[in-house]
C-alpha cells in the first residue's frame, strides 16, 4: 500500500535556519519538496566525489586485504578522504605502468625479429655518417637487384618474411618497392627486457599497496556516508526559498502521516512557523510503499517500470503471488529450482552481499516455486518422471500435470489475472473519480462472466442477463463526462477492445510454451549425453559429463532469464493495462542522516 502523506511548509528565521535544518536532518522523517531539478555547483562537486568513492570501493572489494594486526581501531589514515587520495595516486601510477608496459612490449615486438642489435654502436656509426636502415618484406617481393644497388645484409627469415639491413652513407632511406621500412628504437632488447621486469615488480608493489588500502576500506564507506549526508543538506538548502528580503527561510516538505506526532513534537520545540496540509489533486506526492515482508520483496520489480501515482492503488501485493507462480510455471524443474535456491542461500551468508539480501530472499521464493512446479509436472533435470520407468513412482504418476493440461491452466490463470486486474480498476476508478467511472470496467467483468456461463454451462438466462448488464455499463459509462450520444460512440469503440482482451489472454500461453521448451531442451540434452556413452570407455563417460554439464548449464541460464523476463512482461503489459495503472510517482527519499557504517571489508 502507499503510505498516506502530509504536506508541510516551514518558515524559519534565517539566523536559526542552519540549526533547524541540522535538527530536521537528524529527525529523518521528511522528504524535501523539489523546487529545481538542477543541482547547485556544490552539490555537483559532492556527486563527483561520491562517484570516485564508489569506483574506488568497487575496485578495492576485489582485492585481498591483509589481516590487520595491532590495536583495534588504529589506522594509518586520517580518514576516507586521505585514503581516496592515496587510491587515486596509486591508480595514476598503475595507469602509467600500463602505458610503459604497452610501449616496452611494442618495442620488444619490433626488435625480436632482428636479434641482438648493438644500439650504441649503430648510434656511434650514424654520428660518423654511416646509416643503417631496416626493412622487411615477403620472400616473393624481395628483389635481388637491391643487393646490386645497395649494401644489404639479410638478418632473419621469419614467417615467410625476410628482415634485412641496408647500410648507406645517406641519412634518407631509399624507397624499395614492396619492402616496409622499419624504424627500430635505438635501445637494446636486453635493456627493454630488464625494464619489463622492473615494470612487473612495480605492478606487484602496486597490488600490495592496493591490498593495504583495501584493509582500511571501511573508512571509504564512512566517507561515502558523510558525502551523502552533505549532499542531502546541500539539496535542502538549494530547495529553500528566501522570503521577506532574506530574513525568513521557507522550506516545503512531505512526511508520512504515521510520523505526524513525532514531527509535531519536534516543531513545537523550535521557533518555527509551520503549516500542515493534505495532499492536493495536483501535488506530486512522494510515494512510500509499505507492504508485508513477502510483497516488499517485489519492490525492485515495481521500480523496473514505475511507481504508482499517489491516488492509485499499489498493485505490488496483487501481482506478487502471480509473479512467483509464473516464474515456477516457466522454469518448472526440480533440479533447476534447487540450484537457484541453494546458490542464493549460500550467497546470503556472504558478508559482501549483505546489501543484496532481500534480492536473494526473492530468488529463494522463485526457486521454491520452480521446485514445486517441477514436482507437480514431474520434471527433474529434463527427465519426465511420468514416462520414466521408476517403480517408486508407479502410484503417483497419475497425479502429474501433463503439458496439454498446462496449456489450459495457463489460459485459465491468465483470464483470472486479467479479470482480477479489471476488478482492481473498478476500485481504482471509484477511489479516484467516483462510482460512475467504475461502471465500465465492471461491465467488462459482467460480460466476461456471462460469456463463460453461456459457453460452459446450461444457465443461458443468467448468462444473457450478465452480458446485457455488461453491455449497458460499457455503453453508458464509457465516459461519464461526455454527452449521451458520445457515450454510446465511445462505448462501441470500447467494445472493439474485446479483440485486445483475447490477445491478452492468449499472451499467457507463453507460460506453457516456456515450461515446455525448458523441459524439451533438457530432454534433448539428456538424450545426446546418453548417446555419447556408446563411445569407447572413458571417452564416452567424459563426453557424457561434458554434454550434460554444458547443455544443462546453457538451458538453465536461458530458461532462468526467460522465466524472469516474461512474467515481468505479463505484469507490466497485460495486468497493469487491465488494472488501469498510470504510474509516474516519485520515490519518497527521507531527509535522514546516514550512519549505518555497513562495511563489507
Amino acid at each position: 500500500m502507499i503510505a498516506p502523506m502530509l504536506k508541510y511548509a516551514f518558515l524559519v528565521y534565517h539566523a536559526d535556519y542552519a540549526r533547524f535544518l541540522k535538527q530536521l536532518h537528524n529527525l529523518g522523517v521528511v522528504h524535501i519538496e523539489t523546487l529545481s531539478n538542477q543541482f547547485s555547483a556544490q552539490a555537483e562537486q559532492i556527486v563527483r566525489q561520491l562517484q570516485k568513492v564508489h569506483e574506488a570501493l568497487d575496485i578495492l572489494l576485489k582485492k585481498a586485504p591483509p589481516q590487520i594486526t595491532g590495536t583495534t581501531g588504529e589506522t594509518p589514515f586520517s580518514g576516507g578522504s586521505q585514503l581516496l587520495q592515496l587510491f587515486e595516486n596509486l591508480t595514476a601510477r598503475e595507469n602509467d605502468l600500463k602505458k610503459q608496459k604497452k610501449d616496452v612490449s611494442a618495442q620488444i615486438a619490433l626488435l625480436e625479429p632482428w636479434g641482438k642489435i648493438p644500439a650504441q654502436l649503430i648510434q656511434l656509426l650514424q654520428n660518423r655518417g654511416v646509416f643503417f636502415h631496416f626493412y622487411n618484406c615477403t620472400l616473393q617481393e624481395f628483389n635481388p637487384l637491391w643487393q646490386q644497388q645497395y649494401t644489404i645484409e639479410a638478418i632473419n627469415h621469419l614467417n615467410g618474411k625476410v628482415y634485412f639491413l641496408l647500410i648507406s652513407e645517406q641519412d634518407l632511406p631509399p624507397a624499395l618497392h614492396g619492402a616496409e621500412l622499419i624504424h627500430l628504437p635505438l635501445i637494446s632488447i636486453e635493456l627493454l627486457r630488464h625494464k619489463q621486469e622492473e615494470i612487473a615488480i612495480g605492478f606487484n608493489e602496486l597490488n600490495e599497496a592496493f591490498n593495504n588500502l583495501a584493509a582500511h576500506g571501511s573508512l571509504l564507506y564512512q566517507y561515502a556516508e558523510t558525502l551523502e549526508n552533505e549532499l542531502q543538506h546541500e539539496i535542502a538548502l538549494h530547495n529553500t526559498q528566501p522570503e521577506v528580503s532574506g530574513k525568513m527561510m521557507l522550506l516545503q516538505v512531505w512526511a508520512p502521516k504515521k510520523n505526524r506526532e513525532e514531527l509535531l513534537n519536534f516543531l513545537n520545540k523550535t521557533e518555527t512557523i509551520w503549516v500542515e496540509q493534505k495532499p492536493g489533486k495536483n501535488d506530486n506526492v512522494p510515494i512510500l510503499l509499505e507492504n508485508d515482508r513477502f510483497s516488499s520483496l517485489f519492490h525492485p520489480v515495481v521500480n523496473l517500470f514505475s511507481l504508482p501515482a499517489y491516488t492509485e492503488i499499489d498493485l505490488t501485493p496483487f501481482f506478487a503471488p502471480f509473479f512467483m507462480l509464473f516464474f515456477g510455471m516457466c522454469l518448472g524443474d526440480v533440479v533447476y529450482g534447487l540450484i537457484i535456491f541453494t546458490a542464493v542461500t549460500l550467497l546470503k551468508r556472504k558478508k559482501q552481499y549483505a546489501h543484496l539480501r532481500s534480492m536473494f530472499t526473492l530468488a529463494q521464493f522463485l526457486g521454491t516455486s520452480a521446485i514445486v512446479f517441477g514436482l507437480i509436472t514431474g520434471t527433474v533435470a529434463g527427465i519426465d518422471l511420468s514416462k520414466a520407468n521408476i517403480g517408486l513412482l508407479k502410484d503417483v504418476k497419475g497425479y502429474f500435470i501433463s503439458m496439454n493440461s498446462l496449456f489450459n491452466v495457463s489460459l485459465i490463470i491468465g483470464l483470472v489475472q486479467i479479470v482480477f486486474g479489471m476488478a482492481l480498476r473498478v476500485v481504482n476508478n471509484l477511489k479516484q473519480n467516483g462510482w460512475q467511472y467504475g461502471m465500465s470496467p465492471l461491465g467488462w467483468i459482467f460480460g466476461i462472466a456471462g460469456g463463460l456461463l453461456y459457453q460452459f454451462t446450461q444457465f443461458a438466462v443468467p448468462a444473457y442477463t450478465l452480458i446485457g448488464i455488461g453491455l449497458f455499463c460499457i455503453l453508458i459509462f464509457s465516459n461519464p463526462q461526455a454527452g449521451f450520444i458520445k457515450r454510446i460512440g465511445l462505448g462501441l469503440w470500447d467494445l472493439y477492445g474485446i479483440t485486445g482482451l483475447f490477445g491478452d489472454v492468449l499472451s499467457y500461453v507463453r507460460l506453457f510454451a516456456l515450461g515446455l521448451s525448458s523441459a524439451t531442451l533438457g530432454f534433448v540434452v539428456n538424450t545426446i549425453a546418453l548417446s555419447a556413452l556408446s563411445l569407447p570407455p572413458i571417452l564416452g563417460e567424459l563426453a557424457f559429463l561434458v554434454i550434460l554439464l554444458l547443455g544443462h548449464g546453457l538451458n538453465f541460464g536461458i530458461s532462468t532469464l526467460s522465466s524472469f523476463v516474461h512474467p515481468i512482461r505479463l505484469t507490466f503489459v497485460e495486468f497493469y493495462k487491465n488494472a488501469g495503472f498510470t504510474g509516474g510517482g516519485q520515490e519518497y527519499r527521507a531527509f535522514r542522516i546516514k550512519n549505518n557504517h555497513n562495511s563489507i571489508f
